[in-house]
């Protein structure tokens, strides 16, 4: 099962807290497990080295 990181971004792009380990099957289980952090703060999903969503908190 592939870990994914989630990082919580503030406005002007910068990562302001520890990263969030997800262990997901596939970037759809990530993307879902991510939304829950949202709460006012925009995530970036990530897998190893590559991007799999953006998340802003306006959604």
């Amino acid at each position: 099962m592939p870990g994914y990181l989630i990082y919580f971004v503030d406005t002007d792009g910068h990562m302001y807290q520890p990263a969030q380990l997800l262990k997901c099957a596939d970037d759809q289980e990530a993307i879902e497990k991510a939304r829950q952090y949202i709460d006012g703060k925009d995530i970036q999903v990530w897998e190893r080295n590559r991007l799999v969503a953006r998340l802003p908190h306006r959604q």
